[in-house]
């Protein structure tokens, strides 16, 4: 890793002496200590070439230790005075300017007014959410886990909704990147669970909660304790809470993932490999983790009847998770044709749109399927 940053380092040094060389020019006033338009020009056009120059050097295969990488970047640019004169401004202006290059990847882009006010936004909306996930505003909802050989409900994974009250209903893909970088995923995650297992408790039946968990959870040596802590006190079973976990979040630190899961699989939780397929070493994971049940992604099971090639992978993950003795889920069913197919691959479980949306109450969710039994 450090061998590689220093290959970049020497690929871009020839930019940071442009830019050197154009932070030592002198600059052209006009009243009040303003810049002239000409050379604001000039600087905007010397620093976007600086950009391109660092895409470009970067573009090119570095090798190290005999292999090839390809490396690439974003580029986020904030002006001063133009954009802010704080360093602090002008760094998070920049920051946010990079996250929008990002959309077009291996670009760069200038902080601008559109972006100012997606700022704006993110943050009175942040500021909201500080206070909706004390006071309970993020409930939880429940999407219908089946079994394809029954149709019959197994169980529920608990999503995270937002009925504000001006705005309506706030898609999880507006607030839950606002929480990620505030540092609230954790806090609204307990206020989920809590929510979830009291509601949970309301319903009949044996069924199972499903949990997603977050990297920095999996790698919390107290996780474990904080999940029986919760069941204790709201009188959930642990048999039936199920925790799922992506291949991505156990990346660098395996061992300390397995002591946490393990931790809970002892006092009966269920362990589910969320995503799976997706990630970089499903296999090691599966061997190296105590794992019950794996969940084949969406992007895999949405074409599964029109492409012959995710048929096949979606095949080889069914047979590979029944020769483990896992459960297996199927993600993202949304029409029998498509359940049809798992059914006859000996996919146990499923969940989509074809067996209901998510919903605020599991009772609610129970008598939609006895209707439609």
């Amino acid at each position: 890793g450090m061998q590689l940053l220093r290959r970049v380092r020497r690929r871009v040094v020839h930019v940071d002496e442009l830019l050197d060389l154009l932070q030592a020019q002198p600059q052209p006033l006009a009243a009040q200590g303003q810049l002239q338009p000409r050379a604001v020009a000039m600087r905007i056009d010397a620093v976007a070439a600086a950009a391109r120059r660092v895409l470009h050097e970067l573009s090119a295969p570095i090798l190290v230790n005999g292999l090839k990488l390809t490396v690439g970047a974003s580029i986020g640019i904030a002006m001063c005075p133009e954009d802010g004169r704080d360093a602090a401004d002008l760094l998070q202006r920049g920051d946010a300017a990079m996250l929008r290059a990002k959309e077009d990847r291996g670009a760069y882009k200038f902080f601008d007014s559109s972006i100012d006010e997606e700022l704006k936004s993110k943050a009175a909306l942040e500021t909201e959410l500080r206070a909706a996930i004390p006071n309970g505003d993020i409930v939880p909802y429940f999407q219908p886990v089946v079994r394809l050989d029954t149709g019959e409900l197994s169980g529920f994974e608990v999503l995270a909704r937002w009925p504000h009250q001006e705005h309506g209903m706030i898609p999880p893909a507006s607030f839950i990147p606002v929480a990620e970088d505030a540092g609230l995923v954790d806090a609204m995650f307990w206020a989920l669970l809590a929510q979830a297992c009291r509601k949970a408790l309301d319903a009949p039946g044996d069924f199972s909660l499903a949990v997603n968990i977050s990297p920095s959870q999996v790698r919390d040596q107290w996780f474990p304790e904080k999940v029986l802590r919760t069941l204790r006190e709201s009188g959930f079973p642990a048999h039936r809470l199920e925790v799922e976990v992506t291949e991505s979040a156990m990346i660098g630190d395996i061992q300390r993932a397995k002591s946490s899961l393990m931790s809970l699989k002892n006092q009966g939780v269920r362990v589910a490999l969320d995503d799976f397929g997706t990630g970089y070493s499903s296999l090691f994971l599966l061997r190296a983790l105590p794992i019950d049940k794996l969940k084949i992604d969406r992007s895999f099971v949405a074409t599964l009847t029109a492409e012959r090639e995710n048929a096949t992978i979606v095949r080889a993950l069914v047979g590979l998770g029944n020769a483990l003795g896992l459960h297996v889920t199927a993600e993202g069913v949304e029409d029998n044709e498509t359940a049809d197919a798992l059914r006859v691959m000996g996919c146990e479980f499923a969940q989509g749109y074809l067996f209901g949306p998510a919903v605020e109450s599991p009772v609610y969710v129970q008598g939609q399927l006895r209707a439609s039994a």
